[in-house]
């Protein structure tokens, strides 16, 4: 039986591999990095993980090895060459095994600092439900790969707030969500009758309050925040990372393989061209609002939304 070998791409961070690496204990994989000593080093000393690493250069003089994909990397080996050249779509990928990546990702953000663990508490407690919680946490770990190639340190940190806090209201009261979302600057911009929305504008005033105890009010975070869910008219780099995230984020769609196949394949690039794949996106929204007989212009910021994005 062939081995599954999974290549490490230097120009990432190697924290964002540390679910790849947890689930390698699970199954028989094999790791290829250009830089081994530094990738040994981590497994060993920052994850506590026994991980198998071979050099790129020994991973090229094997035949015909198998590949694992994950969300950061679609590739398939060139059965001359065995360079990596192809993205395509390998069925090992994790999206397809009962393997819930939230478990692993909140390990990832708890052993690195990129929120604080007190802070990550208090958001947690605020989650009435808690699969509501585990999107919102998925949500956060994708808007930080995206970002990653993108925006600056400190950006990635409060993009990683922004997707732990977006749908912290959702499972309010209604009543609840109203009063909260009174305050939010922008509540003359809510649309009465889609209380889909109401929401995005009460958990950005929740972010508000609790951001107080610990850090410094992030007007980005707010903004994407306020607006994850219906958009609006020239939105930031960083809220539309957000937006992109929340509505293809793993869970959504673990139980569809055809769906989950093309959203995979979204992921990877928008991690090389966000700005063409955002537009792709945006038209897979609308096919999706119209197959589902979904008035997505009755709310008058996603019109301004889609409309805006449509021109460019």
């Amino acid at each position: 039986m062939n081995k599954t070998y999974f290549l490490i791409d230097n120009n990432y961070p190697l924290s964002v591999y540390e679910e790849d690496f947890i689930l390698s204990n699970l199954s028989n994989i094999i790791f290829v990095s250009k830089n081994i000593n530094d990738s040994k080093h981590y497994c060993k000393k920052v994850f506590k993980i026994k991980a198998q690493i071979i050099d790129y250069n020994d991973f090229g003089k094997l035949i015909k090895p198998s590949v694992l994909m994950n969300d950061i990397l679609n590739y398939t080996v060139n059965k001359e060459n065995l360079s990596i050249t192809n993205f395509n779509i390998n069925n090992k990928d994790v999206y397809y095994k009962e393997i819930n990546n939230f478990i692993t990702n909140k390990k990832l953000l708890l052993n690195t600092n990129l929120i604080n663990p007190k802070l990550f508490k208090k958001i947690q407690s605020g989650y009435n439900n808690q699969s509501r919680f585990l999107h919102a946490l998925n949500v956060s770990f994708l808007s930080f790969k995206i970002a990653y190639n993108y925006l600056k340190e400190e950006d990635l940190k409060s993009i990683i707030l922004a997707g732990l806090i977006h749908d912290i209201t959702k499972d309010y009261d209604y009543s609840l969500q109203l009063s909260l979302a009174k305050n939010n600057k922008y509540f003359s911009k809510f649309n009465r009758g889609n209380d889909y929305s109401l929401h995005q504008f009460a958990s950005a005033v929740v972010y508000e309050k609790i951001i107080k105890k610990y850090s410094s009010f992030n007007l980005d975070i707010y903004d994407a925040i306020s607006f994850h869910c219906t958009g609006k008219a020239n939105m930031n780099l960083f809220s539309k990372i957000l937006f992109y995230s929340d509505k293809y984020e793993c869970s959504r769609y673990l139980s569809n393989k055809e769906k989950s196949v093309k959203i995979i394949d979204s992921i990877f690039r928008s991690m090389k061209n966000f700005d063409s794949e955002f537009h792709n996106f945006i038209e897979d929204q609308i096919n999706y609002f119209k197959n589902k007989n979904i008035d997505y212009l009755s709310d008058s910021n996603a019109k301004e939304f889609y409309e805006f994005e449509l021109k460019k």
